[in-house]
């Protein structure tokens, strides 16, 4: 029985060892958003140089041209080579086609950092579904309005 009580500590003193382990990290990555979106606050505010909170494409191509914030940019994981398709995929074409608010800015360097998440791939997956299948539908009533045209010709 002693040997049970023993072993019972050890069992509990490494449960909370690993509890605090696991508590800690969340608390580092906490921290290190919160960095992150400090840092990419800052560079949004430098960046926009007319005040209107927005970043046109001009400013979003100047603060690109800064080696120091494409070699930040590049340690996050992102190819800033290519400007014209960075600031399309940050852009909310359906809000504002030309200018990139801070909003898009910060969420969209966010979800391209690094790895893509699974669940933005899924999210990608279930619109790009959704438009084959209105791809489909349209399709189909462009087809059936032609047949119903070629008919009223006869």
């Amino acid at each position: 029985t002693l040997i049970r009580i023993i072993y019972a500590l050890l069992i509990k003193d490494t449960m909370q060892a690993a509890t605090d382990d696991t508590e800690q990290v969340v608390r580092a990555r906490l921290k290190e958003t919160k960095a992150l979106v400090r840092k990419l606050s800052e560079l949004f505010s430098a960046a926009d140089t007319s005040g209107d909170g927005f970043l046109s494409r001009e400013e979003f191509d100047a603060l690109l041209a800064y080696p120091k914030v494409q070699t930040w940019m590049s340690a996050l994981g992102m190819v800033v080579e290519d400007r014209e398709v960075l600031f399309s995929i940050l852009v909310n074409e359906e809000v504002n086609d030309d200018k990139i608010s801070w909003e898009e800015f910060v969420q969209g360097i966010m979800r391209m950092k690094g790895h893509a998440r699974e669940q933005d791939i899924l999210c990608n997956m279930r619109d790009i579904r959704r438009i084959l299948k209105l791809c489909k539908d349209m399709r189909s009533e462009v087809l059936t309005l032609l047949q119903a045209d070629r008919q009223t010709k006869k």
